[in-house]
């Protein structure tokens, strides 16, 4: 009885709805992932423009990150309304398609004896820690994944037929990874080197014209916004003056250089032990593997991975989630080196028609095991439940669309910005306060609050306390 390829994607689903489900599909989330959330139903809502990006009505013009990922996320909102729920279905269609990718890249990849195991570098993917945080939060980075990857199966093909073709759709591909997170999508660049120098199946003139095909391509769009699109380019040289020149000259979030070096091998922490373990295992088991063939394969995507991180050493501005887009290729690399393994394993289990039954039994049971916590906690409070419950009583009093007074000593929370915006479109004003209704005061930390202006409003809350302003006709 051979186990066919459905139950192993039906575990890989309920492996990461274990990981990811629950905190996926409950209430709350990451402050990148809550802020683009907000940002992109804005847009779809009419407010700001695909260049203009509006986050509230009291913060700046939203210049941190380049606008593509927004855009593609409103139009969700325009098609299926403004739900919590929306961006949490987007993410995870950024997760069913990222993982076809991968699939895509390993049956265009890997020794043919070994193509069926297409599932096999999603499962490495999906222990790696970071990646089911990532797609709990709608991290940019995700739709990020998708450009790159599409990237690199492009730049793969192009080695075979239709080579102009392809380098070409793999450069479109970056300029839309660069429009969507900046810079940091330009690592597939250096795909062609790695094949030079690995897989010596390309001469170094090709490589070097097949090189500059794609960074042409990856450009040229960038040209075309400079001459005929005046807003786009001063969006983008804002984004570079205050994001990208920012973080190299001056932001600061880590004391070492390496710290994402130490990050990302905690992140593979997971996959080098499987890999070991398996290896070993082979090994005094007396199977053979060919290992010119899988080194050269974890080589390349391995070397590619490594592209995606080394250059973000160049700042002190360093992020655990900036390797997410390396995790997929990593995870391709250490397949190569344990695919002959788990192919000998699967044959095994084939062979024998109870073995192939019970491990049926166990796909359904992890998939069942993601399910049913997924349900349960669909909707639910589980992240930030205090301040959540505070948000969503102050918006039963205070009307959608509003700008409200906050106690300047509190004014840099920014889940409760996040919250009151995403929810309500409420935006918070400390310049302003007393030409506002009502004013928010955490009671802990703001000063000199003058409470004889205002009367509490008596509500259940238990981070935040909303106080009502006592004159009439303010708005």
């Amino acid at each position: 009885m051979k186990v066919n390829n459905w139950y192993f994607i039906a575990a890989l689903a309920g492996l990461f709805l274990i990981l990811a489900g629950a905190p996926l599909f409950s209430d709350g989330m990451f402050i990148d992932g809550l802020d683009g959330a907000t940002i992109a139903r804005n847009l779809a809502q009419g407010k700001g423009s695909f260049w203009q990006l509006h986050q509230t009505d009291t913060l700046p013009i939203f210049h941190d990150h380049p606008p593509l990922s927004f855009g593609i996320l409103a139009l969700f909102y325009k098609v299926f309304g403004d739900s919590i729920h929306v961006e949490r279905f987007y993410s995870l269609l950024t997760f069913i398609i990222a993982s076809i990718l991968v699939a895509l890249i390993w049956r265009d990849t890997a020794e043919r004896p070994y193509r069926p195991l297409f599932w096999l570098p999603i499962f490495l993917w999906v222990t790696m820690p970071k990646m089911s945080w990532a797609y709990a939060n709608n991290m940019i980075e995700n739709t990020l994944c998708i450009f790159t990857l599409l990237a690199v199966l492009f730049v793969v093909k192009s080695v075979g037929a239709n080579r102009f073709i392809y380098i070409s759709a793999a450069g479109l591909c970056l300029f839309l990874g660069v429009l969507t997170k900046g810079p940091v999508a330009l690592f597939p660049w250096s795909s062609f080197l790695w094949m030079w120098l690995i897989c010596k199946k390309l001469s170094f003139k090709r490589v070097v014209a097949d090189t500059l095909i794609l960074i042409v391509v990856t450009l040229f769009p960038f040209l075309m916004i400079y001459f005929f699109m005046p807003q786009g380019f001063e969006s983008l040289k804002t984004y570079v003056d205050i994001q990208v020149i920012y973080s190299l000259t001056e932001k600061q979030t880590v004391s070492s250089r390496f710290y994402i070096v130490h990050r990302m091998i905690k992140e593979l922490i997971p996959a080098l032990c499987l890999t070991l373990v398996i290896l070993l295992i082979s090994i005094k088991s007396g199977f053979r593997i060919r290992l010119r063939a899988i080194s050269t394969r974890f080589l390349f995507f391995g070397l590619l991975a490594l592209s995606a991180v080394i250059p973000i050493m160049v700042s002190l501005k360093q992020r655990t989630f900036y390797i997410l887009p390396s995790l997929p290729l990593f995870a391709l690399a250490f397949a190569n080196l344990f695919a002959p393994a788990i192919s000998r394993l699967t044959n095994y289990i084939d062979a024998n028609t109870n073995r192939a039954r019970h491990f049926k039994l166990i796909c359904v049971i992890i998939l069942i095991a993601g399910v049913i916590p997924t349900l349960i906690y669909f909707g639910d409070l589980r992240r930030q439940k205090a301040l959540l419950s505070d948000v969503y009583a102050i918006i039963d009093v205070v009307p959608a669309g509003s700008t409200i007074g906050i106690c300047n000593d509190m004014y840099t929370n920014w889940y409760l910005h996040g919250y009151l915006a995403r929810n309500a479109d409420i935006s918070l004003d400390r310049y302003n306060i007393p030409n506002r209704k009502f004013l928010l005061v955490d009671e802990t930390v703001c000063k000199g609050f003058n409470s004889y202006l205002y009367e509490k409003v008596e509500l259940n809350t238990t981070t935040v306390k909303l106080y009502r302003y006592k004159g009439h006709g303010k708005k």
